[in-house]
């Protein structure tokens, strides 16, 4: 490589840098889409999200976000390290930050396919009975496709 080649290379790899300290990507039900969605009770997506995220008196909590990020922590974080060194090859930090919205993402996704990689609480027998099925939080979908990421 040239010093000519190498200080564009250089000056491109700062304005990166630069980019990618002022955006971050968020995951999970994103309050601009999960308002849209209505159940028929009349709760939105995102009351939905929150009660069985954090839990309440009546529901108990089966996190698909936090407890799935921390579980999965180590792989999320070996995503980031390729995505970022990625962008430092010249990847553009958009595509970088998105391909890491997606991996999250899917990691929150994967969690209501697995009961919450096995660790959120069994139905009881009456909801079980009630819904015709013993999958948590799989009812209609709604709430598993209201994950989602953007790059802000």
């Amino acid at each position: 490589m040239t010093p000519d080649k190498f200080l564009a290379r250089s000056k491109q790899q700062l304005m990166d840098m630069k980019q990618i300290k002022r955006k971050h990507v968020a995951v999970g039900v994103l309050a601009s889409e999960a308002s849209k969605r209505v159940y028929e009770s009349g709760a939105d997506v995102l009351q939905v999200a929150a009660a069985n995220e954090f839990g309440t008196k009546t529901i108990p909590q089966r996190s698909f976000l936090v407890m799935p990020q921390e579980l999965k922590a180590p792989e999320i974080s070996k995503f980031i390290r390729v995505q970022l060194g990625k962008v430092l090859e010249g990847r553009e930090v958009k595509k970088g930050l998105g391909l890491i919205g997606v991996f999250v993402t899917n990691v929150s996704v994967d969690a209501f396919d697995t009961g919450g990689f096995g660790k959120w609480p069994v139905l009881d027998d009456k909801t079980i009975e009630a819904k015709g099925s013993s999958a948590p939080l799989i009812d209609t979908g709604t709430l598993k496709n209201s994950v989602t990421y953007e790059v802000r």
